[in-house]
């Protein structure tokens, strides 16, 4: 009888980033039932010909099988390399998390070189961003708690998983006094009604 195939190829990505779940196949014969296995990662499922591969540490993955047809005869393992690009670290993500309402305040992520990092806000806009998008000037509206999310892809084109911070917006204060004008005598009384909508009341002279 004959030995399956010795020329049957694996397809399927290469490289890929670490942390992702990428699909192989061969070509099926029929009659055939392939086994596989995998050094760097670990085989998520497969389907007689095709493999779903979690690729788990970055370097050099190799995905292997072999076939046996309907015979029962045993074909040569074969198998194929598959690069594994490294994935960013979540974003050590600084700024303040305590503002005040209408507030322009900055948020940081420390800089790798050839990344770019993508800005969500909820609660706010983005106003500006850095010439390497590791910095964002955000305007946070309305009181409430706010948030923002950054994430880092890397120059292999890897993404990290997303920071989140969440941020506390507090009403800014406004204050009134009336009646607003009016005209005294020197050395007289004027008498003045202050109010706010939070905290306490100052007055100043001039």
């Amino acid at each position: 009888n004959p030995l399956p195939d010795s020329s049957a190829v694996i397809n399927g990505p290469t490289p890929v980033c670490e942390g992702s779940t990428q699909t192989y196949f061969v070509n099926p014969v029929a009659g055939s039932t392939y086994f596989w296995f995998v050094s760097g990662g670990s085989l998520i499922s497969t389907q007689n010909n095709v493999a779903n591969v979690f690729w788990s540490t970055a370097g050099t993955g190799t995905l292997s099988f072999y076939e046996v047809n309907a015979s029962g005869c045993l074909g040569p393992v074969l198998h194929t390399d598959v690069i594994v690009n490294p994935r960013p670290q979540p974003v050590a993500l600084s700024g303040n998390q305590n503002v005040c309402d209408s507030a322009l305040e900055v948020y940081q992520a420390p800089y790798n070189a050839g990344s770019t990092y993508q800005w969500i806000v909820s609660g706010g806009t983005v106003t500006t961003l850095s010439a390497n998008q590791d910095s964002a000037t955000l305007q946070w509206i309305g009181p409430g708690t706010s948030s923002v999310w950054v994430s880092e892809t890397n120059s292999f084109g890897c993404t990290s998983d997303t920071t989140l911070l969440d941020v506390s917006v507090y009403p800014r204060p406004q204050a009134s006094a009336l009646p607003d004008s009016g005209a005294v005598c020197q050395f007289s009384a004027f008498q003045l009604t202050g109010t706010a909508n939070i905290g306490t009341i100052q007055w100043i002279t001039s």
